[in-house]
């Protein structure tokens, strides 16, 4: 009888804490809808600039939720859609003076990207700015930041331009050791998917095809770069070529950003080009912010204001 006791209060004591456990995760998860869905608003004055950051992946559809629950808690996440749509809103709202690229790396295809490039370079018909600034610019980041009417650079940061490759990890001596042999159907010569499986370099076709493709991406980057800033395409190649890219300083000299300054600096001119006196702050939206607001369809937009 003692022992039934024992196994029986252990029973029960071990169904409490579960019970504890899924009580408390779905507090947090109230909690959090709660918090997201009561966060305070205020009204987006004059001069408020639109920041862009794009340090998140973009997906194609943003989803209609306010947020999605990760180890950090709620994070709003925002699509393709979602940030097109923003632009065509921010050209035609009178409180939006213009728009700040904040950015460094993207992690997002080069065709999401040429797809916003677009859509910023439509923008900029309403005659509003777009400035951009980056301690670090990849060469994707600095692909976007090529519509800005001005690209400004930390002086101890750098950006990155060398063109593009490509690499194949092939399997076939790999899978020899293991005593391991793929049998592989396939049709046709650039039905290439397969080859890292049984051939240790690449084939005529793969070569070329990926070639092509590389050559397309590239050509069009050169081409947009070309287009706002200016530079020549053989210039540009033999930028990329040479590697010449290699300080701030040399990013300065060959007029691929216009002013070295530091983040202090960039805000000194921003309220210069607000004309809103030193003493006050820069207002900011966010992408995640307008979005969620543009979606309530109130008379006025809303989002939150940040002081830098």
């Amino acid at each position: 009888m003692k022992q039934f006791f024992k196994f029986m209060f252990a029973s029960m004591l071990g169904t409490f804490l579960v019970i504890f456990l899924i009580s408390l995760i779905s507090f947090g998860i109230v909690a959090a809808i709660v918090a997201t869905a009561s966060s305070d608003e205020t009204v987006i004055s004059k001069n408020t600039v639109l920041r862009i950051t794009l340090s998140k992946p973009i997906v194609d559809r943003g989803s209609k939720m306010k947020f999605t629950m990760g180890f950090a808690g709620p994070d709003k996440n925002v699509g393709l859609n979602d940030i097109l749509d923003n632009l065509k809103k921010a050209k035609k709202d009178d409180n939006i003076a213009g728009i700040y690229l904040d950015l460094s790396e993207i992690p997002t295809g080069i065709s999401t990207l040429s797809e916003i490039r677009e859509a910023l370079l439509d923008f900029k018909t309403s005659g509003k700015f777009i400035w951009a600034y980056s301690e670090v610019y990849s060469q994707k980041s600095y692909y976007l930041a090529t519509v800005a009417d001005k690209i400004f650079l930390n002086p101890q940061g750098s950006l990155l331009f060398k063109g593009l490759a490509s690499e194949v990890v092939f399997l076939k001596g790999t899978l020899e050791k293991l005593d391991i042999k793929m049998q592989v159907i396939r049709h046709g010569k650039f039905k290439a998917a397969t080859e890292p499986l049984f051939l240790d370099k690449m084939s005529p076709e793969n070569r070329k095809q990926i070639t092509e493709y590389i050559n397309g991406v590239w050509n069009e980057i050169l081409t947009g770069i070309s287009e706002t800033r200016k530079i020549g395409i053989p210039e540009l190649n033999r930028i990329a070529d040479s590697l010449k890219i290699q300080t701030a300083a040399n990013a300065l000299k060959y007029k691929f950003v216009d002013q070295l300054i530091y983040k202090d600096e960039l805000i000194s001119e921003f309220k210069k080009k607000l004309n809103i006196g030193e003493k006050k702050n820069v207002e900011y939206v966010n992408m995640t912010s307008y979005t969620t607001v543009a979606e309530k369809k109130k008379p006025g937009l809303a989002g939150d204001k940040i002081a830098v």
